[in-house]
């Protein structure tokens, strides 16, 4: 057939028992190779039967996007798009799929794949791996949602919702979500009761609204919630009580912060008034010191004197009466000056024992008036300074109870690995002795360097104590089946 005019009627496309009305055949002609077959062959209308490979849905994407119509390519339809285009030779929409495949890290898998990335993203905990996974999922939900052999439900219904979440909510997908769900209820209840939000319920049967509403499936639900509502209270309860911590913490660093300066400013205070009262003191004590040297070069004079007064008595003329008289009136001169110089000597060592004494008490009334009624330090400052000690105290205590139990934790850890290491093949080889010691802990004695320094008896105590024990209550809480 030859090339049609731009004015060329609207063409039918019936697929199925549905249609899609083409508004410019000849746009499309020029965009599909294939239409351009079609449309050649089969002027007036093209009859489609519903295939398995794409849905009618994905079909109209297909009309639109070739007649310049806005169009959406998302993670559950883009590899069914990208094969119809191919078939329908549409080079511009492979390349646009190929983008889209290639920005958001999906690949086309198998639904064995899909659950395997899955499995493998779980376990790594890797947030992008978790992603690209979950893409992955949504990419193949038809496949997944329906898998025969039903893995999606040994999953977190956080990972269903998950999926759910980013898949085209259409009615097809809506309607395989619902059978899942309802099938899903009826093998384990109190775990599907959680996806009932997800439902599209203008969508759902009278079969299916039966399952969800009847009483069994309520009280589940209210169960559900009603737990849900705690855990959100007990949320916010350690929101609020972390709050407070902080605060009063906060308060106690800002007490202790002010009553140290304030200590600080009174100590500081203090000892400069001492060491004032000090130097007074001691310049006191100095001028005392030079006045009692002033008294001593005195005496020495005097001293001086008396030895030359008896030079010249000695010297005197020979007569007998002359020389007594004036032996006699030397010898009265010597006792008076003597007492004299005793008088002098006794009165200005009283003065200045006097002055000296004066002085000590001047200074210790100053030191008594400074210091009345208060004490160096301030009461609630000694009260800060026990409590400061108290607290010292306590935090030295859990200091140590913390290494304690950092010990204990490394020497639990090494049993553990140790233990798991010999797990399930304890029957091939001798690895206990007498004492039911693991042989292997000698290693610690052995070299003491190795590992955090730890000796072989509290690796051994630490099994004892903590590992068997909570190996036989786990072993009594979930036992064998019968």
């Amino acid at each position: 057939m030859s090339e049609v005019s731009s004015k060329a009627p609207p063409y039918l496309i019936q697929y199925g028992s549905k249609q899609i009305i083409v508004d410019n055949p000849n746009n499309f002609a020029q965009t599909s190779q294939q239409f351009k077959i079609y449309y050649s062959q089969n002027p007036s209308k093209l009859v489609l039967p519903e295939s398995e490979e794409y849905s009618f849905k994905t079909l109209q994407l297909l009309v639109n996007a070739c007649q310049g119509r806005p169009f959406s390519c998302t993670l559950d339809n883009v590899f069914e798009f990208r094969k119809l285009a191919v078939d329908w030779k549409v080079d511009t929409l492979v390349q646009y799929c190929d983008n889209y495949i290639q920005k958001t890290k999906i690949s086309e898998l198998t639904v064995d794949e899909v659950f395997e990335k899955l499995d493998e993203a779980i376990a790594s905990n890797d947030k992008d791996q978790r992603k690209i996974a979950i893409r992955n999922a949504v990419a193949q939900f038809k496949k997944v949602i329906t898998d025969p052999q039903q893995r999606l439900r040994n999953y977190d219904t956080d990972v269903i919702t998950e999926i759910y979440r980013d898949v085209n909510p259409n009615g097809r997908n809506s309607d395989l979500f619902a059978n899942f769900v309802i099938e899903f209820f009826r093998a384990n209840p109190a775990k599907a009761t959680t996806l009932f939000p997800r439902l599209n319920f203008d969508r759902l049967s009278g079969s299916q609204y039966g399952v969800i509403f009847q009483p069994d499936a309520i009280e589940v639900s209210m169960n559900y919630y009603n737990a849900y509502a705690l855990s959100d209270a007990h949320k916010e309860l350690r929101t609020a009580l972390n709050t407070v911590d902080a605060t009063a913490k906060q308060a106690v660093k800002q007490n202790r912060q002010k009553y140290e300066k304030k200590f600080a400013t009174i100590f500081e205070q203090t000892k400069a008034n001492r060491r004032s009262d000090l130097n007074k003191l001691r310049l006191r004590l100095v001028q005392q010191n030079e006045d009692l040297n002033d008294l001593a070069e005195v005496l020495e004079n005097q001293k001086a004197l008396l030895v030359d007064c008896v030079k010249i008595a000695h010297r005197a003329p020979s007569s007998a009466e002359y020389l007594k008289k004036s032996q006699e009136d030397i010898l009265n001169m010597i006792v008076e000056s003597k007492e004299k110089l005793l008088d002098q000597i006794k009165q200005d060592a009283e003065d200045s024992a006097k002055t000296l004494q004066a002085l000590l008490d001047d200074s210790q009334k100053e030191i008594e008036k400074q210091t009345a009624g208060k004490s160096i330090v301030a009461p609630d400052v000694y009260s800060g300074i026990e409590n400061y000690q108290g607290r010292i105290g306590d935090i030295n205590h859990g200091l140590a109870s913390c290494a304690r139990q950092l010990r204990e934790v490394q020497a639990t850890m090494m049993a553990k690995i140790i233990r798991d290491n010999y797990k399930g093949n304890e029957y091939l080889r001798v690895v206990r002795d007498n004492n039911n010691n693991l042989l292997a802990y000698k290693i610690f004695d052995e070299y003491p360097d190795l590992v955090w320094n730890l000796s072989k008896k509290e690796v051994s105590d630490a099994e004892k104590r903590i590992i068997v024990p909570i190996e036989t209550k786990v072993d009594k809480l979930c036992q064998i089946r019968k």
